[in-house]
């Protein structure tokens, strides 16, 4: 299979190049910049209109991971305007070239609302635990909005074209680089200070090993689901490594449970995503290690 994969020199871009390259696909890697680790040449570019179409053509499928990564960027015209239009450069030329495949790498920050500050007072804006693929869009940043403009251009295309696509709603992803976190993370979350930088209440403190989500971006390579599909994955543990129970009684107290508590063995909900694609997570923590 000939892949595109955009953003190729990004963290996740690196390693969904080296993972597809090892895999057997045909990898054609294009970024505005490269990086000496990347497993294959990056083309240089700019995603505009024409340049698309070229890139596009005689591929099989597209692994769109590149957009302006300023989730909080106050710049309207950087989070928003300018994500927005090379995503639908490529979602359109995707279209009339007969690309059968696209893998989007959309955000959890879709579903996050606006937390003002770190507060662990501030309710959070979840509508229900586990959170799941089929949570209710709350774009509280340009950025969301983006993402989330992009994902309903990417279902307009998958509606009039004969499709396999997938949004992929990411978390915050870990590698090696958030080793740095292992001496954050003692004895946190303290009341008295609020919620670290880092952490993510209004996403239930999720998030994914970047080998993982990897994994998803070549299970819906392989699968042959037609249509729309929009993921929201995650670990099994969360960014603290505490169990659901505790996490439930200190920060969601007022939020529904669609299951009992003890029933609850992560606060991320990823059953739709296992029965379609067969993806599950399959890293360990790396707390436990980090923390040592």
């Amino acid at each position: 299979m000939k892949v595109l994969v955009t953003g190729a020199a990004g963290r996740l871009g690196r390693m969904t190049c080296g993972m597809l390259k090892q895999a057997g696909y045909e990898v054609h890697a294009v970024d505005r910049i490269t990086k000496p680790d990347v497993p294959v040449r990056i083309e240089i570019c700019e995603l505009d209109q024409v340049t698309c179409y070229r890139l596009l053509d005689g591929k099989d499928a597209v692994v769109h991971l590149a957009n302006d990564p300023s989730a909080f960027s106050k710049y309207f015209h950087i989070a928003f305007t300018e994500n927005v239009t090379v995503n639908a450069n490529i979602f359109h030329a995707a279209s009339e070239v007969g690309v059968k495949k696209i893998v989007f790498a959309s955000s959890i920050q879709v579903m996050n609302g606006r937390r003002i500050g770190r507060d662990v007072d501030q309710p959070s804006c979840l509508p229900y635990l586990p959170i799941d693929s089929n949570m209710p869009a709350n774009t509280g940043y340009n950025y969301a909005l983006g993402k989330r403009v992009s994902e309903v251009a990417l279902k307009h295309f998958s509606d009039i074209t004969d499709w396999s696509a997938f949004a992929l709603r990411f978390p915050l992803l870990l590698d090696e680089r958030r080793r740095k976190w292992g001496a954050h993370m003692k004895g946190i979350p303290d009341p008295k200070k609020g919620l670290p930088y880092w952490a993510r209440l209004d996403e239930a403190f999720t998030c994914l090993p970047m080998r993982d989500a990897v994994r998803l971006i070549e299970a819906c390579l392989e699968t042959d689901l037609p249509g729309y599909h929009c993921y929201l994955p995650g670990a099994r543990f969360n960014q603290f490594n505490w169990s659901s129970k505790k996490l439930i009684e200190k920060f969601y107290q007022a939020v529904p449970l669609r299951k009992p508590i003890e029933a609850l063995d992560s606060l991320v909900d990823i059953t739709q995503i296992t029965e379609e694609t067969g993806w599950e997570p399959v890293e360990p923590s790396p707390y436990d290690e980090w923390m040592k």
